[in-house]
């Protein structure tokens, strides 16, 4: 009988914990619960104090020894939070050191269960990394400040003047004033001028058993107001696509907010908001010309989610405005001429680590065009919602796409198709 007894004890007990468990990884609509699984090295202390140093392109880090209790295995995933979620492939000590060759981790090489669930708009104050073409503006722990950012660089031949204007609002940077400049010499000039809002970003990561259940990523409050002006005279003859550079800033999610209050976060996260520009030219001889200038305002939003089922995309212009459209286009009897210019800002997207896990976009193109047969001129303008994930980081390494969520176009001039 006692035998029995004791028999239907452990039974209960083992329901109680597995119930137990179940309700801890039960998912949460916002805040931070977390079980990681064996061999994931969790590093206490300022990063500063473990990373002494770290070069990206070969992924071999020089760590303190004193952060860890005994050395590393090779397969342990070291985790230092907000810098490093690496697998160790080779270890070896030196001297009070130990220099680490690694590779980046998928997030259910870390978690077992758990969720990841917030909605935040960065600060301009917390962004750590400014880039330009891949060039780091900021030094390592340096944050921006309320003065403008302004660069002027060469590029492959083009001229370049950058000026963001931060605005103050309530006490916080909300948005900021902005001017792209790009000259070819005297013969071409792209300029947009405008106002953008810092966007929000809502995520949720559901884990189960080692294993991705549910992914939400959604970027709101994409708000921008802007003009472009192009112009294209006198250059060489041919098909031209300018270098334009790329630009992001990098705002780190160290903390995640709860009904409870801040919570660190643990998982190197962060949220990109960038600049992209396009170009592309079609000038028969040096005689020919094509201008355009145009103005726009949108309010957009989009991402994806992501159950058992596959990835649903969702996105909208809730507000677009395209006006004040001028084009004209000239060139010797028979010649085609075509002049575009595209700019794809805001960019926002949630990585993890360095690892781009979903992005959208609003990109603004517009064109001036001269055709024959018959003559025909015409310009457009086209405000496009695009966005894409890949979620390698998450550990679904075969889910990846791109859609389109929404497009607007407004033409001017002749129709030329029909």
């Amino acid at each position: 009988m006692k035998t029995v007894k004791k028999l239907l004890f452990l039974l209960v007990l083992i329901w109680v914990s597995g119930a137990c468990k179940k309700e801890e990884i039960d998912k949460r609509e916002d805040g931070l619960s977390l079980e990681y699984k064996p061999g994931v090295i969790r590093v206490e202390g300022a990063w500063e104090e473990v990373i002494v140093t770290a070069d990206e392109s070969t992924q071999i880090y020089t760590l303190n020894k004193s952060a860890f209790n005994q050395q590393p295995r090779v397969g342990e995933v070291i985790l230092v939070p907000g810098e490093i979620m690496h697998k160790v492939k080779a270890i070896r000590p030196a001297g009070d050191y130990y220099e680490v060759e690694m590779k980046p981790a998928a997030l259910t090489d870390v978690i077992e269960n758990g969720t990841i669930a917030f909605e935040i708009q960065p600060e301009w104050s917390d962004a750590s990394s400014l880039r330009i073409e891949g060039k780091e503006m900021l030094t390592k722990g340096a944050r921006l400040s309320i003065a403008p950012i302004e660069f002027n660089m060469h590029v492959s031949g083009v001229d370049h003047k950058i000026l963001i204007e931060p605005r103050v609002k309530d006490g916080r940077i909300d948005s900021c004033a902005f001017r792209f400049q790009m000259s070819k010499g005297n013969s071409t000039a792209f300029e947009a001028v405008g106002t953008a809002s810092l966007p929000r970003q809502k995520i949720l990561i559901y884990i189960e058993e080692g294993k991705l259940k549910e992914f939400k990523s959604e970027s709101s409050g994409m708000n921008a107001t802007f003009q472009v002006h192009m112009a294209t005279a006198g250059g060489n003859s041919g098909e031209h696509s300018l270098s334009l550079p790329k630009m992001a800033l990098t705002f780190p999610i160290r903390a995640i907010p709860t009904p409870a209050g801040l919570v660190p976060n643990p998982i190197p996260m962060s949220v990109e908001v960038g600049v992209q520009f396009v170009s592309q030219m079609t000038l028969p001889d040096a005689m020919s010309s094509a201008s355009a200038e145009s103005s726009v305002s949108f309010s957009a939003l989009g991402g994806f989610e992501y159950k058992s089922g596959g990835v649903v995309p969702a996105g909208d212009l809730s507000k677009n405005e395209i006006k004040d459209g001028k084009f004209d286009s000239a060139a010797g009897f028979g010649q085609p001429v075509d002049l575009q210019f595209g700019v794809a800002f805001p960019r926002v997207s949630f990585n993890i680590m360095s690892q781009e896990v979903a992005y959208v976009h609003v990109g603004y193109t517009t064109g001036s065009r001269l055709q024959w047969g018959p003559l025909c001129k015409s310009g457009y303008s086209k405000v496009v919602v695009e966005g894409g994930y890949a979620l390698s980081a998450l550990g679904q390494t075969i889910s990846s796409g791109k859609t389109t969520f929404k497009e607007v176009v407004k033409r001017a001039g002749d129709n030329c198709d029909g």
